[in-house]
């Protein structure tokens, strides 16, 4: 869990990288703000994820994982 947690983290940093390309082709959209609140709040919830996990606190982790119905937090 660890380790994924890490991963998701650090995944979060590539998503912001200029000229790299989405699952479908497109430029990953750094200009867009909600592109790098998305990955800003994904790197946070990672790092969040990696301290619950090495404290080996599960609920710390669901809460963590937690996410409202519209996905948006």
């Amino acid at each position: 869990v660890e380790n994924a947690a890490l991963a998701l983290a650090e995944g979060s940093r590539l998503l912001t990288v200029p000229g790299r390309k989405c699952a479908n082709g497109r430029a990953v959209p750094t200009q867009d703000p909600n592109w790098g609140k998305w990955t800003r709040e994904l790197r946070e919830v990672g790092l969040t994820l990696y301290k619950a996990a090495q404290a080996k606190d599960q609920d710390k982790i669901v809460d963590a994982t937690a996410v409202p119905a519209d996905g948006i937090q």
